[in-house]
């Protein structure tokens, strides 16, 4: 992999310079699905539009599932930079909450990375994380103050070492005033392409993810939380009463209920509802509930009225309520954002 020809700016360059940061324990995704949006967006723009380059406090990268990567030294990089944008992965964070946890420091806590990221954030257009990256950039401050999201197994944590930063564990992706964070794994191809649709438009960032073979290009308000996906480990239970509700969300889904439903008094039917999957009954219900809403919103023309009905919200305005909350935008500004993306 290409790690970069030229460290040092002339007026000559040709492209915006994109720098991606690695460290040993990364996830390798979450740098080469960056790489290689900017690498399409070259590829299929009239002139090269970036150049890219991957940087690390080493000159040898070895990612969590054992790829090895070439780097150049965070030393000899100098600025300006258009873009920075950290991984994450397991070994951005400390190693007592990492599993299969190696000797190699986290590197939200390898002070030479935190002092080159700090240094070349100065000189950086924009900024930004893919997953526990946002615990690197925290580490070195820029996110006191600001809006940012992780990957959502980590927004717990994050929010709990670093309280004067405002977590969203919700989106996929979001930026506040220039610094950029998204979501896991694949949710760094998300965040690149909005960041060239930024620069270059809409249409090219659409161009991209067509050639590279996505089924959409996600928002970032779309939730990395997926009802049908969560994972209620062992409890039988749950994972039958989750299917029932996925199933029959315009239904009378009150805890109660549930509890009736799964044979279980209210109390514990919250409890093994918070161990299976993290949130309570009424939660999940809600969780579920936005996630049919969005969907329609994407794929659908039915009208807002008809949607929260379906979903089980009853009204036009306790859907709105709960759009809002959620997200941070109304159901018809979402439709007009993102309408007909997903099933593009």
């Amino acid at each position: 992999m290409n790690v970069w020809y030229d460290m040092v700016v002339t007026k000559s360059d040709i492209g915006r310079r994109v720098l991606l940061i690695g460290f040993d324990g990364m996830q390798a995704l979450d740098l080469v699905g960056p790489h290689e949006v900017f690498a399409a967006a070259n590829a299929l723009a009239r002139s090269p539009s970036y150049r890219v380059g991957i940087a690390a406090t080493r000159t040898s990268i070895r990612t969590e599932s054992g790829l090895t990567m070439e780097a150049r030294s965070l030393a000899g990089v100098r600025g300006p930079l258009d873009t920075m944008l950290i991984a994450g992965g397991l070994g951005a964070v400390p190693s007592r909450v990492r599993r299969g946890a190696t000797k190699t420091p986290a590197a939200a806590s390898d002070l030479e990375l935190l002092r080159h990221v700090s240094r070349l954030a100065r000189s950086a257009r924009r900024i930004g994380s893919v997953c526990t990256g946002a615990f690197v950039l925290a580490a070195a401050g820029l996110l006191d103050g600001r809006k940012a999201t992780t990957h959502w197994s980590a927004a717990e944590l994050l929010a709990k070492r670093f309280p004067n930063v405002h977590v969203d564990p919700a989106p996929i992706y979001l930026h506040d005033d220039g610094v950029w964070t998204s979501a896991g794994v694949t949710a760094g191809i998300d965040l690149a392409l909005a960041m060239v649709a930024d620069d270059l438009g809409s249409d090219l960032a659409n161009e991209i993810a067509r050639w590279l073979v996505l089924s959409g290009r996600r928002g970032g308000l779309q939730s990395q939380y997926n009802p049908r996906l969560a994972s209620v480990g062992d409890d039988a239970d749950v994972a039958v009463l989750v299917e029932w509700i996925g199933a029959n969300l315009n239904a009378n889904l009150s805890v109660a209920t549930l509890a009736v439903r799964a044979n279980l008094s209210e109390r514990q039917l919250n409890r093994r509802f918070e161990r299976a999957l993290g949130v309570g009954p009424a939660a999940h219900v809600e969780n579920a509930r936005l996630d049919a809403c969005r969907q329609m919103l994407e794929r659908s023309k039915t009208d807002v009225a008809s949607i929260a009905r379906r979903c089980g919200f009853g009204s036009r305005e306790s859907l709105h309520r709960a759009f809002v909350r959620r997200f941070g935008i109304t159901p018809a500004a979402y439709r007009q954002s993102f309408g007909g993306v997903a099933g593009t």
